[in-house]
């Protein structure tokens, strides 16, 4: 598919501008590599582009060609998209050897899709259908169905037309029976942001319809956090009238029994604003310290929740630094590092943003669950290692990579805050590992009154409380005065992110505790569950 879309590029680009020749510098992405696990257990859209950005940093490549669905909400630091081509047709399709269509198929029949969308969607309109994950390029998807893997498989229409394989399309899904994603069919051409001779030559490529569209399809993911892990949609298109921009999205739990959608009315000079979707109204308390807590306020509020941002955990700095500045001036010694939590990531990295400093590209990254690779990716870490499942550190202690044969004799270091769990570096060091726990920033309770917090309670203005932690939780009920606890906090539902936390919550006294996934996308997700 990559090398179709870029030689598409070339054609286009050698057409347009007299005398331009076009080479192509063929890649192999760890979104190519990894064909065995959905995109959403391994790292997400991301692992498509990052070895592409490398390449035109190092000044070996002047553009990348992308399925632009396929690239990541906001582009890292430096990088820029400099066009999008026309779109092609944006239907899903359905590819069949015995059926006509997907309301043909019998109860039990198997149908496969690389995306937690289409499931999602199409569970939903089809409940007896046996949906499965399918990975693979679209020959290796094409071969499973030919090898009667499946009974159906579900591929994107415009992949399909690009690859010369039009004729194998069943059935072309209407796009409001299986609404698109976010940029699906466009192609999207990415380069260095200051390249201006770059960017003047491909935007005679740019396709202002296409591009107005995508920009507002790309607003409502970047609002609801969109990821692999989060089954979205987004399609824009023109229709009369004087506001002729048309969005229309869904967010959707992942067997499809909860789906809400929006739809909404602009005009093309302003498509960002038709990003801002109004859905169920929740009033959600965030306890999160206040960098976490801003952007998951920004992914609740898209769904038309309240968000009330209080910190009942306070990070700072380490009180002695000198630790940590030495393990990243020696990082390059170390056969792993392991960031405990976002903080860790954010404390420990973020002060580095403005040097040269680079994580050695041998080092072994780890994060125990999305919310601290996400960071770590923010912070421009470009390959991270996690659980699948349990994001913890025994998640994290059960990797391959983590295992005696793997550690023994070498050197990790761990970057956590004040008074953290010892599992992780009692385990190492009993698997033979030399082990450096380093105090990347120190957690406290908040010292200020909770007066506004008190007021909202006392006024029944809170529904919903999320926790990423215990110490948040039991600082949260510290600052509630205890004869108030009983009626005016523990009856609010909490949204908790590990059952360790749950388990916290429920001891405190809390009656309504909700065990989400990982990150904001669990929180999401729960929160769409209980709409």
């Amino acid at each position: 598919m990559a090398l179709a879309q870029a030689n598409h590029v070339k054609a286009e680009l050698e057409s347009v501008v007299p005398g331009l020749t076009v080479s192509l510098l063929g890649m192999t992405t760890r979104g190519d590599q990894i064909l065995d696990k959905p995109l959403a257990k391994v790292g997400g859209k991301g692992l498509f582009i990052k070895e592409l950005e490398v390449a035109m940093q190092e000044g070996r490549a002047h553009l990348a060609v992308h399925s632009l669905k396929d690239v990541p909400m906001v582009l890292p630091k430096g990088f820029a998209l400099a066009a999008i081509m026309k779109r092609e047709d944006a239907r899903d399709a359905f590819v069949s050897n015995r059926f006509a269509t997907l309301a043909e198929m019998p109860a039990g029949a198997v149908v496969g899709t690389s995306s937690l969308r289409r499931a999602s969607v199409l569970k939903r309109a089809y409940p007896t259908l046996n949906f499965q994950s399918l990975r693979g390029n679209v020959n290796t998807r094409l071969a499973k169905l030919d090898g009667d893997e499946f009974d159906g498989i579900i591929l994107a229409t415009a992949g399909l037309i690009r690859l010369g394989f039009a004729s194998r399309i069943t059935h072309r899904i209407s796009i409001e029976e299986s609404l698109p994603a976010p940029g699906q069919a466009a192609i999207g051409i990415e380069i260095v942001s200051d390249d201006e001779d770059t960017a003047e030559i491909v935007s005679d490529l740019d396709h202002a319809p296409t591009a107005i569209s995508c920009i507002a399809e790309r607003m409502v993911s970047r609002l609801l956090g969109g990821s692999c892990a989060l089954p979205l949609a987004a399609y824009a298109d023109f229709v009369d009238g004087d506001k002729p921009l048309r969005l229309r999205a869904f967010v959707a739990n992942l067997d499809g029994s909860v789906y809400l959608t929006a739809e909404a009315f602009g005009t093309p000079d302003a498509p960002e604003a038709l990003g801002h979707i109004v859905a169920d109204q929740v009033n959600l308390l965030i306890t999160r310290p206040v960098m976490p807590a801003s952007r998951t306020a920004t992914r609740v509020a898209a769904l038309g929740a309240t968000p009330l941002i209080f910190p009942t955990l306070i990070i700072e700095p380490a009180t002695d630094g000198a630790p940590l500045k030495a393990a990243l001036a020696k990082i390059g010694d170390y056969y792993a590092a392991l960031f405990v939590s976002p903080s860790a990531a954010e404390m420990a990295l973020a002060p580095m943003a403005t040097t040269p400093f680079k994580l050695p590209p041998v080092l072994h990254v780890f994060a125990p669950g999305p919310g601290t690779a996400e960071e770590l990716s923010r912070l421009g870490v470009e390959r991270v290692e996690m659980p699948e499942a349990s994001f913890d550190s025994e998640g994290l202690l059960a990797l391959p990579s983590m295992q005696a044969a793997a550690v023994n004799g070498k050197r990790i270091v761990i970057f956590r805050g004040n008074d953290g769990r010892e599992l992780l570096r009692e385990t190492l060091v009993k698997r033979g590992a030399t082990v450096d726990a380093i105090t990347a920033y120190h957690r406290r309770a908040p010292s200020t009154p909770a007066t506004g917090l008190l007021e909202l309670l006392r006024a029944g203005k809170v529904n919903a409380i999320s926790v990423m932690s215990s110490d948040a939780i039991s600082n949260l009920v510290a600052l509630v005065p205890a004869l108030e606890r009983e009626k005016n906090l523990f009856p609010i539902a909490v949204y908790a992110s590990h059952a360790r936390i749950v388990g916290t919550a429920r001891a405190l006294g809390f009656r309504n505790v909700i065990e989400t996934q990982a990150g904001d996308a669990g929180l999401i997700t729960a929160l769409l569950n209980r709409s």
